[in-house]
């Protein structure tokens, strides 16, 4: 029966279903294998196992319904869009599949938007090509093989939201965002943590650092000439808030801010 579910995947329109799996995520105990591309609006929900490199096409929408369980070792490519709609009561995971610690991520190419709400995800990395779109409210993302969110360009906006772990827990993480081309970013209400480098700020202008905690990272931000933002009103464990031309620290806070990461 598992044999000829992944045939079914291989010739199909990139889903089915198999009884078995592990149950998760409300699946019930089913599990929805895919892989390939997808060129239909889809909706995923309970447990889908993602059993090779999946491309969503352009003008195609992905819907992940709350409590949903995405286990993968493949990349997961968006042309159109993936709309994870996790609730504070039921989250979306996101993680590697089986017993790997880390899967390659998603890459959302120009044109491409990725929007999520409550979405838990573990060992990828967000990859932003120049012309996409990434959205990001009440997540928590960590474990990255090398650097989490990582952009070439497009518009980021990111809030209420955690990029590592708490203090006490262990990340691998190498930098929890990377900017080397930019149009808009915000990154508000967010923990920044447990990295060797909380952000490398190597491209952006007018960025909206506010309302953030940085703790538990080597280095907090690193900057280059040229890049703008501010970085006011959040607390850095170490005191050390980036300064130089360009950027703003003001009114900072003496203890952690109350009400950055996820909302319940």
């Amino acid at each position: 029966m598992r044999y000829l579910a992944i045939v079914l995947v291989l010739i199909g329109c990139g889903t089915d279903s198999m009884p078995g799996g592990g149950g998760g995520g409300g699946g019930g105990g089913s599990a929805t294998m895919v892989s390939g591309t997808i060129s239909t609006a889809t909706t995923w929900s309970g447990t889908i196992e993602v059993t090779g490199a999946v491309t969503i096409a352009a003008g195609v929408t992905v819907t992940v319904d709350a409590g949903a369980m995405i286990e993968t070792g493949s990349a997961i490519t968006i042309d159109g869009t993936l709309d994870i709609e996790g609730t504070s009561g039921s989250t979306v995971s996101v993680g590697p599949a089986g017993t790997t610690a880390h899967w390659p991520g998603f890459t959302v190419a120009s044109g491409g938007t990725l929007t999520a709400h409550y979405m838990d995800e573990v060992g990828g990395a967000v990859n932003m090509a120049d012309g996409s779109t990434v959205t990001i409210y009440d997540s928590h993302l960590s474990q990255a093989s090398h650097d989490l969110v990582v952009v070439e360009g497009g518009t980021l906006d990111i809030e209420y939201s955690s990029i590592g772990v708490e203090s006490g827990q262990t990340d691998t993480t190498h930098c929890d965002t990377h900017f080397d081309g930019a149009t808009a970013i915000t990154i508000t209400h967010t923990n920044i943590s447990s990295s060797a480098y909380g952000s490398m700020f190597y491209a952006g202008s007018s960025v909206d650092w506010t309302y953030d905690n940085w703790f538990d990272n080597a280095t907090d931000v690193a900057t280059s000439p040229g890049v703008t933002g501010t970085f006011s009103y959040g607390w850095f464990q170490k005191g050390d808030a980036p300064s130089g031309s360009g950027i703003v620290a003001q009114n900072m806070s003496s203890t952690r801010v109350t009400d950055a990461g996820p909302r319940p």
